[in-house]
């Protein structure tokens, strides 16, 4: 079996560009995370491998990123005023 009839095997690393649509971001959004987190020394974003000249990410880190930054409510979340509270009528009488 020569190579061009192998299936290919499925990509492990993004580029940049990649990576921002992958996360539906923008290129400068992730660059800027880069930065920050060099000059702060605090990750925020994604991690990524590499140096100046070639930065990839992998697309593992990527979905534990994205996985780590969800938001699950507990309920459904209320819309409106807030109720009044309800004070039973026993105690309006001793007060």
């Amino acid at each position: 079996m020569d190579s061009s009839t192998q299936p290919k095997e499925p990509k492990k690393y993004l580029t940049t560009n990649e990576a921002a649509e992958y996360i539906r971001s923008t290129y400068f959004t992730l660059v800027q995370w880069r930065y920050i987190s060099h000059k702060t020394g605090r990750l925020k974003g994604p991690p990524w491998i590499g140096d100046a000249a070639r930065i990839v990410y992998a697309i593992q880190d990527l979905d534990e990123w994205m996985y780590s930054r969800r938001i699950a409510l507990k309920s459904k979340p209320r819309v409106g005023r807030p109720r009044k509270p309800v004070i039973p009528e026993n105690e309006t009488a001793a007060a």
